[in-house]
């Protein structure tokens, strides 16, 4: 079959063929999500409906550029990245009791737990099913080990709630595998199955990697410091859930005995602003603002060594504003 023309044979401008590209994207996704019905179909729509910056299928997108896209190809991986994410959402919640998601109550919230694993569980089987006649087993093997990465690092979230005695590197790993791996796999599957050439696929997996490293982490800050709006969910929720996060984590290591730590451990309610304010004098938000930093200067250079471009500028942008979402 021939490949359908890339986006920018559409449009002269660089920004316009983007949007083009995912609001085809966007059509994709509806179509996937009124494949089925009840309420699994009202939880699929509700997060759908909710929006979200899109990041894993603009990064499909983008990094097919360097390739040479089939566009009906390089869509149906984007949207399939995007419904992943999106299961991971349901199932997100239903492990953090999460009443709010997006500024919007969760599927959870109005149909229960057990629809909004089964709304999870369709969105990753349409996933799979939207990449199924594709003939990159690259893909597939990339996909698959992706998945079962998100599983374990949800497990290990399950494992370490409470667990005052986690290290860095403990932290960091869980990370990876709950979101950073995701957003790796965009890039590399824009890229493979763009058949962009191989030394190329591989900057693009650092540029995700260390962007999906530096993205959570800023995540983790905003839990803790934005607004209710600008976190989606209220103010604090990781650490009410017992989801011990670098900010945290910084604090207590640098007293193990203190306050913060005992209360953590007796798993009582603990004052979000009383805990805000010790990890602050402790450090802990200047720490995780620098390790931040430290993941978004990598995927800056990353960024950098892309053949020049338009698509290598939206790229390196993308990257430096992913931790001045805090700053």
């Amino acid at each position: 079959m021939p490949k359908v023309a890339a986006w920018e044979t559409e449009a002269q401008d660089p920004t316009g063929a983007l949007q083009a590209g995912l609001q085809a994207v966007e059509a994709r996704l509806a179509s996937q999500v009124e494949s089925t019905s009840g309420p699994i179909k009202q939880s699929a729509r509700l997060l759908l409906e909710a929006g979200g910056k899109r990041l894993r299928p603009t990064l499909v997108l983008l990094a097919a550029q360097f390739g040479d896209p089939d566009r009906r190809a390089v869509e149906d991986v984007a949207a399939a990245i995007e419904l992943l994410h999106m299961a991971t959402l349901l199932h997100d919640d239903v492990v953090d009791d999460a009443p709010v998601r997006r500024g919007a109550p969760t599927a959870r919230s109005h149909w229960g737990d057990q629809v909004a694993m089964s709304a999870g569980d369709f969105l990753f089987g349409r996933a799979l099913s939207l990449l199924a006649d594709l003939p990159y087993p690259q893909l597939h093997l990339r996909l698959a080990r992706t998945i079962v990465a998100i599983s374990t690092g949800e497990l290990e979230q399950l494992r370490d709630l409470w667990r005052t005695q986690q290290g860095l590197l403990r932290y960091l790993r869980r990370t990876r595998r709950k979101t950073a791996l995701l957003i790796q796999s965009a890039c590399e599957l824009g890229a493979i199955v763009a058949e962009v050439p191989a030394p190329q696929q591989a900057l693009l997996a650092q540029y995700g990697y260390a962007l999906g490293m530096a993205f959570q982490i800023t995540d983790d800050l905003i839990d803790m410091l934005g607004a209710t709006e600008e976190a989606g969910k209220p103010v604090g929720n990781d650490l009410r859930q017992g989801n011990l996060t670098l900010p945290v984590l910084y604090a207590l290591w640098q007293q193990p005995n203190g306050w913060l730590a005992r209360a953590i451990g007796a798993r009582v309610e603990i004052p979000i602003a009383d805990a805000v304010k010790e990890i602050d004098q402790l450090g802990g938000f200047a720490y995780t603002l620098r390790v931040a930093l430290r993941y978004q200067q990598e995927a800056v250079a990353a960024a950098e060594a892309l053949p020049t471009g338009v698509w290598q500028q939206m790229l390196r942008r993308i990257a430096q504003d992913v931790v001045g979402r805090r700053q």
